[in-house]
């Protein structure tokens, strides 16, 4: 299976065109490695913008504010497939 990244929610294929035929373990790598491929750009890019030792700066209301912008893009893409109105 190809798997291909989309910077839209335009470019998603609809529900019911696309055939997996990968199992879960190759499911789970590939998420996986992705995440470590983007988390670890991210967090040295926050590094060199921010510096600093993250556990002497985090604090919740961050972590909020980030989490709720995950909420957005999450029922963004719910709406956009049709499972919700």
């Amino acid at each position: 299976m190809e798997v291909k990244t989309v910077n839209t929610l335009d470019e998603l294929p609809p529900l019911g065109q696309t055939d997996c035929d990968l199992t879960p373990e190759e499911i789970a790598k590939r998420s996986v490695d992705r995440f470590n491929q983007l988390a670890t750009a991210k967090y040295m890019q926050g590094q060199a913008e921010h510096g600093g030792c993250l556990v002497n700066k985090v604090c919740l209301d961050h972590m909020e504010e980030e989490l709720v912008d995950c909420w957005h893009y999450l029922q963004a893409l719910k709406i956009r497939l049709g499972e919700r109105q």
